[in-house]
């Protein structure tokens, strides 16, 4: 059984740690800041063991893989201008840029129609047959495939002259770029259809009418962290290429479709402000319109829960603007984005407001795995301005580690201090080895990576941009959500009892500590229904190459999430798959009594089901 609340005890003095190490006072000195805050906010660094460790730090806006550990307008129509490359009807294989148009397509006349009225004209439906484009040798990341996709040639054709932005087939150079930079090795390996990278909200309002009126799927890739951002034979709308802006204004962030959190928290820093994000600083669009759950969520609440307006382009092509002023069935979708977004539309501009935010305090102990239990009960207790958090993963080396990581957005630094001496305490009574430990002052963008380190405070190196499949972690995730009231002695058995059976040190359980101001929200105000959760648990299965340790992984993941199901109170829908047999029960646990109703404005928002390559309402 593990401690409760009145048996922690409490210490004001630095102590002796895992019985081993004295912890005594260090100088304070600064450290080069990486973010782009204003000087007076210097970042320090507080070993709590080892004073002349050098910490590594992998800077906000590199590839963000690390979380698994490499051990893991409504402007005016416009014209298109012909340009040099433009292509004639039939077309092979290859790229279609900036509006490149074929003769059959441009006697449809759509850049002539000043309401760009996107018929698919052309022959007949006698004469509308699907024309088997030559098979293409598709790269991705080092694998060679054969892509054998039919194709309807007039529709990529009309594609092509209704777009501003490039249309990318397999086999182009393009199109094996953008499939390359993905960061899900999974979604990575899909071969969508077409790949479209739009110039503005206009191009993806003919992508999504023309890909309804033939019944094409249609996916968007924001920041390429999503198991749904690709899809086989689907429309691709790529925003990463030309949307991907964040601008501030004032106590607000406007950003576009393709900004990932990382690129809004850069914009922010020089005025001292943030949002809160999740857990990387990869993630896009789709995290905002889903969750967002970090480590300042006990705080400020959820990343989506800033989210103050959106302009959206619906699957009919029409764009409306929505906020909280927006009455009948615009108000429906309002509450929908919040949660499911999606699913109903593709947000081209989002307002998000901010906070003053100019530095946090984190401090990272990894030692050995003790029995959890004390550690989540003294987490339940703590105020919101502070979020304890923990990751079961192998170290660099590859030894498993406990890393807890407390943080503070808003306490008094004595209060703080207490419970960074109430966790050394902890440690001390588990009787585990600490094998780092280290207090850093800076800004929220700068913070490290949520990966245990090794003695020297090195985390795992990030995956390189362009490693091959045969090198790449591939990540497979169950998640759910642990109310307050949980029987902590039994998840933290089940939780250690799952860490031990990992099938290699790259598998890792995040245990993210919410609570706090995301239960503020009421559970049907906005489609996020698990309101009343105090942990995010995240269990990865991860392994290198496509299939090396797959089944072992997923099995393990799978396993670890049935046993805690009992424990769980709802699910995280950002961490489910496609076509997994439990995805009708994941959809469940993630909406819970919101699930009709999102049902009901699926159905109203998108009757053909465009957007299908999202998880099923």
């Amino acid at each position: 059984m593990g401690n409760t609340a009145a048996g922690i005890a409490k210490h004001s003095n630095p102590m002796a740690l895992a019985g081993r190490h004295m912890m005594t006072p260090v100088q304070e000195r600064p450290q080069e800041r990486s973010g782009a805050s204003k000087g007076p906010h210097t970042r320090t660094r507080l070993p709590l063991l080892h004073d002349s460790v050098g910490l590594r730090r992998q800077p906000l806006g590199l590839n963000p893989s690390t979380r698994f550990g490499s051990a893991l307008r409504l402007g005016p129509t416009r014209r298109r201008t012909p340009r040099p490359g433009d292509q004639s009807y039939p077309i092979a294989p290859g790229t279609v840029g900036h509006g490149s148009a074929s003769a059959a397509s441009t006697s449809s006349g759509l850049r002539d129609s000043p309401t760009r009225n996107l018929r698919l004209n052309g022959p007949g439906p006698q004469d509308q047959r699907r024309v088997r484009v030559p098979d293409a040798t598709v790269v991705v990341r080092g694998q060679t495939k054969v892509a054998k996709m039919q194709i309807d040639a007039t529709l990529f054709a009309t594609l092509a002259d209704a777009v501003n932005g490039g249309v990318h087939q397999p086999g182009s150079v393009e199109y094996a770029t953008r499939m390359s930079s993905i960061i899900m090795a999974d979604s990575a390996m899909r071969q969508p259809a077409v790949i479209v990278t739009p110039e503005d909200e206009n191009d993806i309002a003919a992508v999504l009418k023309l890909a309804a009126q033939a019944g094409v799927a249609v996916v968007v890739r924001g920041g390429s962290h999503s198991a749904f951002c690709t899809a086989d034979d689907a429309i691709l709308i790529d925003t990463s290429v030309h949307m991907k802006t964040a601008e501030v204004m004032g106590e607000r962030v406007r950003v576009g479709a393709g900004a990932t959190m990382g690129a809004i928290l850069a914009a922010l820093a020089p005025v001292d402000r943030v949002i809160p994000i999740g857990a990387a600083p990869s993630p896009g669009m789709g995290l905002a319109l889903q969750g967002g759950v970090g480590e300042i969520g006990r705080h400020f609440g959820l990343t989506l829960d800033h989210l103050v307006s959106a302009r959206v382009v619906l699957t009919s092509g029409e764009v409306v603007v929505v906020d909280d002023t927006s009455v009948g069935e615009l108000a429906d979708l309002w509450w929908a984005l919040r949660g499911a977004g999606p699913n109903f539309g593709v947000v081209t501009q989002a307002d998000f407001r901010t906070h003053l935010l100019p530095q946090i305090t984190t401090n990272r102990f990894v030692l050995d795995v003790p029995d959890l239990a004390p550690f989540l009960a003294m987490a339940r207790i703590l105020p919101r301005t502070v979020s304890m958090s923990m990751l079961l993963n192998g170290d660099p080396t590859g030894e498993p580690r406990l890393l807890i990581m407390l943080m503070n957005s808003g306490a008094p630094r004595e209060v703080f201090q207490d419970h960074v001496t109430q966790v050394q305490h902890l440690i001390t009574q588990a009787g585990a080895t600490l094998h780092f430990g280290v207090q850093e002052v800076g800004p929220y963008q700068d913070q490290p990576p949520f990966a245990a380190t090794d003695s020297a405070g090195n985390t795992p190196p990030p995956e390189a941009d362009d490693a091959p499949i045969s090198e790449r972690v591939f990540p497979y995730s169950r998640s759910g959500f642990l109310p307050a009231d949980a029987d902590l002695a039994t998840v933290a058995v089940l939780l250690g009892q799952a860490f031990a059976a990992a099938p290699n040190p790259m598998c890792r359980i995040d245990i993210q500590h919410i609570g706090g101001a995301v239960g503020d929200v009421e559970s049907n105000e906005t489609a996020f229904w698990n309101r009343d959760a105090e942990w995010s648990v995240t269990i990865t299965g991860a392994w290198f190459g496509p299939d090396s340790q797959r089944e072992a992984c997923t099995d393990w993941a799978d396993e670890t999430a049935a046993a805690l199901r009992p424990h769980f109170h709802g699910g995280y829908v950002v961490e489910a798959r496609p076509d997994h047999p439990s995805m009708a029960e994941q959809v469940r646990s993630a909406f819970g009594e919101n699930l009709p109703r999102l049902q009901a404005l699926k159905r109203q928002f998108d009757p053909t089901n465009t957007l299908r390559g999202y998880y099923v309402l």
